[in-house]
């Protein structure tokens, strides 16, 4: 008689591992995939959220490592600096050091969104609560509305639409405390919503990689999983991928993401340490277009 406990223990906790397998951000797909993920070829593309770009570092070491991922494709946030007395983003201009050090590719920027790219912009459609905004807006109102940042890519006979995402951080503490928590929320809903949306309305191939401020178990996310592909079950290296925060022994959490149709073929994911510039790690990928397309 006294098995049966165990037993039934033992078939409760395993039961429950099986349903929570799927939020726990645990990718066993991953396992012995080996070298088959070997890079050879496709465009590399690289996602990061800087962490306030080059504030309070070395403007020349910051540049140089973003040089140094030879990257085709480059989605980057947090293109400003931070007051934090304030609460206030500022905002910064790079351009000409960019452009110096990034001959040929085209550069879309809106907010604090910015993205590079070797290949031709051909449009920049506005995305989500952005549409709504009169294009005399001052930066503070395009800093809070615009939160994710589309280019439409020409790659060779095909076209590409790359969404640049940064998600708003919904969870906080403060005197308003839950009041404070919806609002948040509610915008977070919001934007990824109108991400959905404009994903839905695109007859594009698409890629999208940015930081959610969501980890596996959100189900808001789980929405935008079923519509479209992962990047690191297709083909990222770790069981259980981590991107948050970066550089300490306990980066537990996963709040950048990389997604894609079924059009683009993802041959390599990575998470990879951001030499000490950011609090996250940054996103690295190899993919190609279905030459359909």
């Amino acid at each position: 008689m006294r098995k049966w406990p165990r037993r039934l223990s033992v078939a409760l906790a395993l039961a429950a591992l099986a349903l929570g397998l799927p939020i726990s951000g645990f990718s066993p797909s991953v396992l012995g995939r080996g070298e088959s993920l070997a890079l050879t070829g496709g465009m590399r593309v690289f996602a990061w959220n800087t962490e306030y770009w080059d504030q309070g570092g070395d403007p020349e070491r910051f540049l140089n490592f973003l040089i140094a991922q030879r990257a085709d494709i480059y989605l980057l946030q947090e293109y400003i600096y931070w007051n934090a007395a304030t609460e206030r983003a500022k905002p910064i201009d790079r351009l000409a050091e960019l452009r110096r050090a990034f001959p040929g590719f085209s550069i879309a920027t809106r907010g604090e969104l910015i993205t590079l790219s070797r290949f031709p912009i051909k449009a920049q459609p506005r995305v989500g609560p952005d549409r709504a905004l009169h294009s005399a807006a001052d930066f503070v109102t395009t800093f809070q509305a615009a939160k994710v940042l589309r280019t439409d890519l020409e790659v060779g006979d095909s076209r590409l639409s790359v969404y640049n995402v940064h998600l708003p951080v919904y969870e906080a503490v403060s005197a308003r405390g839950l009041t404070l928590v919806r609002e948040r929320h509610a915008n977070w809903q919001a934007q990824l919503h109108g991400l959905m949306g404009d994903i839905e309305r695109n007859n594009l191939p698409v890629l999208v990689a940015g930081d959610f401020n969501a980890g596996p178990a959100n189900a808001a996310m789980g929405d935008l999983r079923a519509r479209l592909r992962e990047a690191v079950v297709s083909a990222g290296s770790s069981p259980y991928p981590t991107s948050w925060p970066a550089g300490r022994w306990w980066t537990w959490w996963r709040l950048d993401w990389v997604f894609y149709s079924a059009a683009a073929k993802p041959y390599r994911y990575e998470l990879d340490d951001p030499a000490g510039l950011s609090d996250h790690r940054t996103q690295e990928l190899l993919v190609s277009l279905e030459e359909s397309q």
